[in-house]
């Protein structure tokens, strides 16, 4: 048994030196980094290729010149419905969840000042607006169990390491979220003699049950001011104000095989962490009209900077005989930390078919190593992250992302839409394809001189592993994840 510390102990030093930021890691930088199109039901229909195109409230998220191509004021108002699913496969076994969730998807509005045609000038406008755009959508459950069959493998070998170098009565201050929850329920217990923490959890094979919910979103703020150059060139800038509200609900449930003279220790961990915070940046784009059927976009959209707050805590209940079980409980915890994601570039293209149809294509490219987690030295926070910011740096790399749409006017008054996307994942060792993820939308829409209709939908599928724990002890859970979401746009132009 001791061996069997000893192989696992350095695999698990770097969690017991950073476990005072029990949340704060890597998955939170690549969480509020890798982002993906979200706004107007329009926009969803051709797959966010909206950078050369404009005159949709979407843009001001993504290249706000493209609110230069406004030619009438307009308010617009966007509901979604999103629907998300997973497949895990662990130790042979399939596990599946879902989630369903309603929310504002866009609003927005749009104000044009028009040059005096006296004045000869060759601005013909300049457009102020506000718009609200939803950019992530954390809504997700997920289901992973099955009978782990490899020696060793509990999670309360995790709680037992963790707890190596302190005394019981120690376990309070030095790990008060895992190992002293742990000891508290007699799920492992001290070896005074050697200083060694062991569990009871020690049948080969062991039914391990592990549910994870989570909700939240990404939703930014922005104020723009564009304006158009003699209706060739446009410009456009905005500061965006993000909003991050991310709740994470995980229970781990483990129960030993036996025969039926034996006992049967389990237990159920639960961590709850809930992250609220605010963030800042610029972006900055232009689109040019070199003729009448191509249009040619740039943006560029600074790094954003966020001031976050955790809240978590844990609870542990276990059996450990046929008259004994045991619950406890954590305190709160509570961090403030500050999180830089990286800048962010857009190139785009749109070709105009005959003034009745459109392809549009627009790629971006984003740093994920490039994130940086720092203290809130307002706070008094020294610590200075510098474990997570080399996994940052190890772990990410840059992704190439490319998204097509098209349209097509039918008649005087209706459209139709389709698109499709791929985001390269960000880790820096898999090169596999499945790991990206893929984007399909169709749409339709009806557009008169004061008001439009849009409806939306696009489907989303990739793949993730995911560890229940430390991996030198546990297996992987591969998981197919996929989401549905329905847009529905009504808007009022003047």
């Amino acid at each position: 048994m001791i061996n069997r510390f000893f192989k696992y102990y350095f695999s698990l030093s770097f969690l017991i030196i950073t476990s005072v930021c029990f949340a704060q890691n890597e998955e939170d930088a690549l969480r509020y980094s890798n982002l993906h199109f979200g706004g107007t039901a329009r926009y969803i229909g051709v797959s966010g290729a909206f950078g050369a195109l404009g005159a949709d409230i979407s843009v001001l998220s993504v290249n706000p010149a493209g609110m230069a191509r406004y030619k009438k004021s307009e308010l617009t108002f966007t509901p979604n419905v999103s629907l998300s699913s997973s497949e895990s496969s662990y130790e042979s076994s399939i596990g599946q969840a879902g989630r369903e969730n309603i929310n504002v998807g866009s609003f927005g509005i749009v104000g044009i000042t028009k040059q005096d045609p006296e004045k000869r000038s060759k601005w013909n406008s300049f457009q102020f607006g506000f718009a609200y755009n939803r950019l992530a959508d954390f809504n997700d459950n997920i289901q992973i169990n099955g009978n782990n069959d490899n020696n060793y493998n509990s999670m309360s070998h995790v709680f037992a390491l963790r707890s190596v170098g302190s005394s019981p009565d120690q376990l309070l201050q030095n790990d008060p979220f895992y190992g002293d929850l742990a000891y508290q329920t007699y799920i492992t217990d001290y070896d005074t003699s050697t200083g060694f923490y062991s569990t009871r959890m020690n049948s080969p094979t062991i039914f391990q049950d592990h549910q994870i919910n989570r909700k939240g979103r990404v939703g930014e703020y922005s104020i723009a001011v564009s304006g158009n150059y003699n209706q060739k060139f446009y410009i456009g800038g905005s500061i965006g104000i993000p909003k991050v509200f991310f709740e994470e609900n995980k229970t781990h449930y483990e129960i030993e095989i036996v025969d039926s003279s034996e006992f049967a220790h389990s237990f159920t961990f639960n961590e709850n962490n809930q992250t609220n915070g605010n963030g800042i940046n610029a972006k900055i784009g232009c689109i040019l009209l070199p003729n009448q059927w191509l249009r040619l976009g740039f943006a560029y959209h600074t790094r954003t900077f966020y001031n976050l707050s955790d809240n978590w805590n844990t609870s542990m209940r276990s059996r450990v005989s046929e008259t004994e079980t045991y619950s406890y409980s954590s305190y709160d915890g509570n961090y403030r930390y500050q999180l830089t994601t990286p800048s962010k570039i857009i190139g785009s293209a749109s070709v105009i078919i005959a003034k009745k149809a459109l392809l549009s294509l627009d790629y971006s490219r984003i740093n994920h190593s490039q994130a940086r987690l720092s203290p809130d030295t307002y706070y008094g926070s020294n610590y200075n992250f510098s474990n997570e910011n080399n996994t940052i740096d190890t772990n990410y790399r840059a992704s190439n992302n490319i998204q097509i749409g098209s349209e097509m006017k039918i008649g005087d008054f209706y459209m139709v839409r389709a698109g499709y996307a791929i985001f390269q994942n960000p880790y820096s060792s898999i090169s596999d394809n499945s790991f990206n993820r893929t984007s399909y939308s169709i749409g339709v829409g009806y557009r008169n001189k004061k008001y439009f209709f849009d409806l939306g939908g696009r489907y989303s599928t990739w793949k993730e592993n995911y560890y229940m724990y430390d991996p030198s002890i546990v297996d992987n859970a591969e998981m197919v994840k996929s989401m549905l979401n329905l847009s529905f746009t009504v808007g009022f132009k003047w």
